[in-house]
Protein backbone atom coordinates (compact mmCIF):
# COMPACT_ATOMS: atom_id res chain seq x y z
CA UNK A 1 0.00 0.00 0.00
CA UNK A 2 1.45 3.29 -1.30
CA UNK A 3 0.43 5.82 1.80
CA UNK A 4 2.35 8.70 0.17
CA UNK A 5 -0.05 8.16 -3.32
CA UNK A 6 -3.13 7.74 -1.15
CA UNK A 7 -2.92 10.81 0.89
CA UNK A 8 -2.15 12.84 -2.53
CA UNK A 9 -5.20 11.42 -3.82
CA UNK A 10 -7.23 11.99 -0.64
CA UNK A 11 -6.08 15.72 -0.67
CA UNK A 12 -6.85 16.53 -4.71
CA UNK A 13 -10.20 14.24 -4.58
CA UNK A 14 -11.60 15.80 -1.45
CA UNK A 15 -9.91 18.35 0.78
CA UNK A 16 -8.29 20.60 -2.05
CA UNK A 17 -11.92 21.15 -3.62
CA UNK A 18 -13.14 22.40 -0.60
CA UNK A 19 -10.31 24.88 0.45
CA UNK A 20 -12.55 27.90 0.24
CA UNK A 21 -14.62 26.43 2.75
CA UNK A 22 -11.40 25.98 5.27
CA UNK A 23 -10.42 28.43 7.84
CA UNK A 24 -7.32 30.24 7.48
CA UNK A 25 -4.74 30.45 9.73
CA UNK A 26 -4.85 32.34 12.18
CA UNK A 27 -1.28 32.17 13.81
CA UNK A 28 2.02 30.79 12.74
CA UNK A 29 4.64 29.01 15.16
CA UNK A 30 7.77 29.85 12.85
CA UNK A 31 10.60 28.65 15.45
CA UNK A 32 13.16 28.60 16.71
CA UNK A 33 14.12 24.85 15.94
CA UNK A 34 14.90 22.96 18.86
CA UNK A 35 13.13 25.04 21.28
CA UNK A 36 10.32 23.47 22.43
CA UNK A 37 8.06 24.39 18.97
CA UNK A 38 5.99 20.95 19.50
CA UNK A 39 5.72 21.61 22.67
CA UNK A 40 4.24 24.67 22.20
CA UNK A 41 1.45 23.70 18.97
CA UNK A 42 0.38 21.03 21.69
CA UNK A 43 -0.59 23.91 24.04
CA UNK A 44 -2.57 25.68 21.64
CA UNK A 45 -4.26 22.44 20.29
CA UNK A 46 -5.78 22.10 23.52
CA UNK A 47 -7.26 24.67 24.13
CA UNK A 48 -11.09 24.31 23.27
CA UNK A 49 -11.25 27.02 21.23
CA UNK A 50 -8.62 25.96 18.75
CA UNK A 51 -8.65 23.36 15.90
CA UNK A 52 -5.78 22.26 14.31
CA UNK A 53 -4.37 21.43 10.72
CA UNK A 54 -3.69 17.78 9.87
CA UNK A 55 -0.10 17.86 10.76
CA UNK A 56 2.17 20.39 12.74
CA UNK A 57 4.27 21.58 9.68
CA UNK A 58 2.85 21.96 6.79
CA UNK A 59 6.18 23.75 5.22
CA UNK A 60 3.80 25.95 2.21
CA UNK A 61 5.85 29.09 2.69
CA UNK A 62 9.36 27.24 2.45
CA UNK A 63 9.04 23.93 0.71
CA UNK A 64 6.00 23.55 -1.06
CA UNK A 65 4.91 27.19 -2.14
CA UNK A 66 4.54 26.28 -5.49
CA UNK A 67 1.55 24.10 -4.62
CA UNK A 68 -0.31 26.79 -4.66
CA UNK A 69 -2.76 28.28 -1.84
CA UNK A 70 -5.66 25.83 -1.99
CA UNK A 71 -2.86 22.93 -1.66
CA UNK A 72 -2.37 24.93 1.96
CA UNK A 73 -5.89 25.54 3.23
CA UNK A 74 -6.58 22.12 2.38
CA UNK A 75 -4.86 21.59 5.45
CA UNK A 76 -6.76 23.40 7.58
CA UNK A 77 -10.63 22.62 9.33
CA UNK A 78 -13.95 23.66 7.96
CA UNK A 79 -14.52 26.94 9.14
CA UNK A 80 -16.38 26.37 12.43
CA UNK A 81 -15.63 29.74 14.23
CA UNK A 82 -12.68 28.48 16.19
CA UNK A 83 -8.95 29.76 15.34
CA UNK A 84 -6.16 28.08 13.50
CA UNK A 85 -2.67 27.68 12.56
CA UNK A 86 0.70 26.18 12.30
CA UNK A 87 4.03 25.39 13.03
CA UNK A 88 6.89 25.35 10.64
CA UNK A 89 10.70 26.21 12.52
CA UNK A 90 11.91 26.46 9.09
CA UNK A 91 10.00 29.35 8.42
CA UNK A 92 11.99 31.00 11.12
CA UNK A 93 15.39 30.51 9.09
CA UNK A 94 14.21 30.35 5.17
CA UNK A 95 14.82 34.40 3.90
CA UNK A 96 11.81 34.28 1.77
CA UNK A 97 8.55 33.24 3.93
CA UNK A 98 8.35 36.93 5.80
CA UNK A 99 7.52 38.33 2.37
CA UNK A 100 5.26 35.22 1.40
CA UNK A 101 3.15 35.24 4.45
CA UNK A 102 2.69 39.01 4.37
CA UNK A 103 1.38 38.81 0.53
CA UNK A 104 -1.19 36.65 2.07
CA UNK A 105 -2.01 36.95 5.27
CA UNK A 106 -0.72 40.37 6.38
CA UNK A 107 -2.47 40.22 10.10
CA UNK A 108 -1.23 36.54 10.71
CA UNK A 109 -0.19 36.49 14.43
CA UNK A 110 3.38 35.49 14.70
CA UNK A 111 4.50 32.81 17.61
CA UNK A 112 8.30 32.82 18.48
CA UNK A 113 10.36 30.70 20.57
CA UNK A 114 14.42 31.49 21.04
CA UNK A 115 16.72 29.04 23.33
CA UNK A 116 20.29 29.47 23.93
CA UNK A 117 21.61 28.70 20.67
CA UNK A 118 24.31 26.77 21.67
CA UNK A 119 21.99 24.42 23.17
CA UNK A 120 19.73 24.72 20.25
CA UNK A 121 22.82 23.89 18.07
CA UNK A 122 24.18 21.06 19.49
CA UNK A 123 19.97 19.95 19.98
CA UNK A 124 20.46 20.33 16.21
CA UNK A 125 23.34 18.62 15.25
CA UNK A 126 22.25 15.76 17.86
CA UNK A 127 18.94 15.49 15.70
CA UNK A 128 20.46 14.99 12.38
CA UNK A 129 22.63 12.70 13.36
CA UNK A 130 20.23 10.51 15.18
CA UNK A 131 18.23 10.84 12.05
CA UNK A 132 21.64 9.95 9.84
CA UNK A 133 21.07 13.16 8.04
CA UNK A 134 24.76 14.32 9.41
CA UNK A 135 27.63 11.88 8.75
CA UNK A 136 29.90 14.13 10.42
CA UNK A 137 30.26 12.59 13.74
CA UNK A 138 31.97 15.48 15.83
CA UNK A 139 30.04 18.49 16.77
CA UNK A 140 32.47 21.24 16.29
CA UNK A 141 33.97 19.44 13.15
CA UNK A 142 30.37 19.86 11.77
CA UNK A 143 30.32 23.84 12.77
CA UNK A 144 33.22 24.21 11.00
CA UNK A 145 32.18 23.07 7.89
CA UNK A 146 29.06 24.92 7.98
CA UNK A 147 30.21 28.39 6.17
CA UNK A 148 31.20 25.93 3.18
CA UNK A 149 28.14 24.16 3.30
CA UNK A 150 25.64 26.90 3.28
CA UNK A 151 27.89 28.71 1.02
CA UNK A 152 27.55 26.37 -1.71
CA UNK A 153 23.85 26.43 -1.37
CA UNK A 154 23.42 30.00 -1.75
CA UNK A 155 25.61 30.12 -5.05
CA UNK A 156 23.65 27.31 -6.36
CA UNK A 157 20.48 29.11 -6.28
CA UNK A 158 18.81 26.44 -3.26
CA UNK A 159 18.01 23.86 -5.59
CA UNK A 160 16.82 20.65 -4.12
CA UNK A 161 19.72 19.33 -2.86
CA UNK A 162 21.07 22.88 -1.75
CA UNK A 163 17.14 23.27 -0.16
CA UNK A 164 18.28 20.22 1.89
CA UNK A 165 21.58 21.68 3.31
CA UNK A 166 20.41 24.73 4.04
CA UNK A 167 17.80 23.22 5.86
CA UNK A 168 19.56 20.81 7.90
CA UNK A 169 23.22 21.34 8.43
CA UNK A 170 22.53 25.13 9.60
CA UNK A 171 23.64 24.45 13.21
CA UNK A 172 24.92 28.07 14.24
CA UNK A 173 23.08 30.20 11.39
CA UNK A 174 19.67 29.15 12.86
CA UNK A 175 20.85 31.08 16.39
CA UNK A 176 21.54 34.38 14.87
CA UNK A 177 18.20 34.94 16.08
CA UNK A 178 18.15 38.92 15.55
CA UNK A 179 19.50 38.77 11.67
CA UNK A 180 16.29 36.71 11.15
CA UNK A 181 13.43 38.29 13.01
CA UNK A 182 14.37 41.48 11.83
CA UNK A 183 13.39 40.52 8.28
CA UNK A 184 10.00 39.56 10.00
CA UNK A 185 9.88 43.05 11.79
CA UNK A 186 10.52 44.90 8.95
CA UNK A 187 7.10 43.63 6.82
CA UNK A 188 4.52 42.49 10.43
CA UNK A 189 3.50 45.17 13.11
CA UNK A 190 5.45 44.18 16.11
CA UNK A 191 2.36 44.04 18.12
CA UNK A 192 1.65 40.77 15.64
CA UNK A 193 4.86 38.93 16.62
CA UNK A 194 5.44 37.95 20.23
CA UNK A 195 8.64 35.98 21.27
CA UNK A 196 9.53 34.06 24.14
CA UNK A 197 12.63 32.37 25.57
CA UNK A 198 12.87 28.37 26.02
CA UNK A 199 14.27 28.42 29.05
CA UNK A 200 11.70 30.58 30.71
CA UNK A 201 8.63 29.24 29.10
CA UNK A 202 9.57 25.72 30.16
CA UNK A 203 10.01 27.02 33.63
CA UNK A 204 7.01 28.34 33.89
CA UNK A 205 4.90 27.50 31.34
CA UNK A 206 1.40 28.37 32.55
CA UNK A 207 2.17 31.67 33.38
CA UNK A 208 3.47 32.37 29.60
CA UNK A 209 0.61 30.41 28.07
CA UNK A 210 -1.49 33.15 29.25
CA UNK A 211 -0.23 35.39 26.94
CA UNK A 212 -0.20 33.16 24.17
CA UNK A 213 -4.21 33.88 25.31
CA UNK A 214 -3.98 37.37 25.08
CA UNK A 215 -1.95 37.36 21.87
CA UNK A 216 -4.54 35.18 19.87
CA UNK A 217 -7.82 36.94 21.45
CA UNK A 218 -8.23 33.55 23.71
CA UNK A 219 -9.89 33.77 27.19
CA UNK A 220 -7.42 31.28 29.41
CA UNK A 221 -8.33 28.00 30.21
CA UNK A 222 -6.31 26.01 33.26
CA UNK A 223 -7.02 22.63 31.42
CA UNK A 224 -3.87 22.87 29.75
CA UNK A 225 -1.09 19.93 30.03
CA UNK A 226 2.07 21.54 29.83
CA UNK A 227 3.92 18.34 28.75
CA UNK A 228 7.41 18.71 27.02
CA UNK A 229 7.17 16.65 23.74
CA UNK A 230 9.83 15.79 20.95
CA UNK A 231 12.89 15.96 23.67
CA UNK A 232 16.03 14.65 22.01
CA UNK A 233 17.80 11.86 24.03
CA UNK A 234 20.98 12.52 24.70
CA UNK A 235 24.75 13.49 26.58
CA UNK A 236 24.96 17.04 26.73
CA UNK A 237 28.50 17.19 26.03
CA UNK A 238 30.24 19.94 24.86
CA UNK A 239 34.08 21.37 25.84
CA UNK A 240 34.44 24.88 27.51
CA UNK A 241 37.05 25.56 24.40
CA UNK A 242 33.68 24.80 22.31
CA UNK A 243 31.25 26.85 24.33
CA UNK A 244 33.58 29.70 24.86
CA UNK A 245 34.21 30.04 20.86
CA UNK A 246 30.34 29.65 20.40
CA UNK A 247 29.68 32.48 22.86
CA UNK A 248 31.80 34.75 21.24
CA UNK A 249 30.23 34.07 17.95
CA UNK A 250 26.62 34.50 18.91
CA UNK A 251 27.26 37.50 21.42
CA UNK A 252 26.54 40.36 18.94
CA UNK A 253 23.43 38.78 17.07
CA UNK A 254 22.03 38.65 21.08
CA UNK A 255 23.06 41.88 21.80
CA UNK A 256 21.53 43.31 18.68
CA UNK A 257 18.39 41.32 20.00
CA UNK A 258 18.26 43.25 22.90
CA UNK A 259 18.87 46.90 21.65
CA UNK A 260 17.31 47.23 18.48
CA UNK A 261 14.03 44.71 19.52
CA UNK A 262 13.91 44.77 22.95
CA UNK A 263 14.14 40.71 23.33
CA UNK A 264 16.58 39.76 26.87
CA UNK A 265 17.59 36.63 27.07
CA UNK A 266 19.83 36.60 30.22
CA UNK A 267 21.79 33.65 28.13
CA UNK A 268 25.49 34.91 28.68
Amino acid sequence: MDIKKIMKEYYNVIKIPTSSLRRRPDFLIIGAQKSGTTSLFSFIAQHPDCRMPSKKEIHYFDLNYSKGLKWYLAHFPLYNGKITGEATPYYLFHPDVPSRVKELFSDIKIIVILRNPIDRAYSHFQMERRNKREVIPDFFEAICQEEIRLSEAYNKGMIQNQKFIHQHKSYLSRGLYYTQLKRWYNLFDSNNIVVFIYEDFFDNPSKYFKRICDHLNLPYTEKIKFSTLNKGDYNPSISLEEHNHLKEFFIADIRNLDSELGIKTNWF
